[in-house]
C-alpha cells in the first residue's frame, strides 16, 4: 500500500503544471521545424505555432529564420487573436494588446536575428477555461507579410498543416 501511494504522488509530481510568473517558459515543445523551399536570400520568414495547451491557456512560439546576409533588428510583429485570448507573458520580446490586436518586437537592447540563423520567441497566453484554442492567431504579419502560421496544436513529429509564408524582404 505504502509503494502505490508513493507512486501515485511521484506521477502527480511530474504533471506539468503551465506557470504563469515563471522566469522561463516550459521546455516541452510539440510544433515541428518546418523545411523552407528555396529561400529568397533577401527575407526573414516568421512562423507561429502553438506549442502546448491546457485549460485555461496555450504556450505560443515565433520562430525567425533570417535568409539574407544582414542582421534583423529592431523588428516589430502585428497578431491578430481570437476573441478572449489574452497574452501575459513574452521572453525575448515585448508585446501590447489591445482586444485581439497584440503587437511583438524586439526587446530593447536584444540581439538581432544573424544572418544565416534562426530565433525563437515564445509567450503564454490565457484562454477561456475548457474553449478549444484550434488556431489562437487569425492574422500574424511582419513588415506587412503574412507569417507561417500552423494551425492547431503540432504533435511532434506530426506534419504541419498550413499555407507557407512569403518571406519578409530585408533591405
Amino acid at each position: 500500500m505504502f509503494a502505490r501511494l508513493v507512486l501515485a504522488a511521484a506521477v502527480v509530481l511530474a504533471a506539468p503544471v503551465p506557470a504563469w510568473s515563471s522566469p522561463t517558459p516550459p521546455a516541452t515543445a510539440h510544433c515541428p521545424d518546418v523545411p523552407s523551399p528555396a529561400p529568397d536570400p533577401r527575407g526573414v520568414e516568421v512562423t507561429f505555432c502553438v506549442l502546448d495547451v491546457w485549460d485555461t491557456g496555450f504556450d505560443g512560439r515565433l520562430t525567425f529564420v533570417n535568409h539574407g546576409a544582414s542582421p534583423v533588428g529592431n523588428w516589430e510583429l502585428a497578431m491578430t487573436v481570437q476573441p478572449a485570448i489574452a497574452v501575459r507573458e513574452a521572453w525575448g520580446m515585448e508585446f501590447r494588446q489591445v482586444d485581439t490586436k497584440v503587437d511583438f518586437w524586439q526587446s530593447e537592447g536584444g540581439d538581432p536575428v544573424p544572418p544565416g540563423a534562426q530565433v525563437t520567441y515564445r509567450f503564454l497566453a490565457r484562454k477561456p477555461a475548457g474553449e478549444s484554442v484550434g488556431s489562437p492567431v487569425t492574422a500574424c504579419s511582419m513588415a506587412g507579410r503574412p507569417c507561417h502560421v500552423l494551425t492547431g496544436t503540432q504533435q511532434a513529429g506530426s506534419t504541419p498543416k498550413g499555407v507557407r509564408a512569403p518571406l519578409v524582404p530585408v533591405g
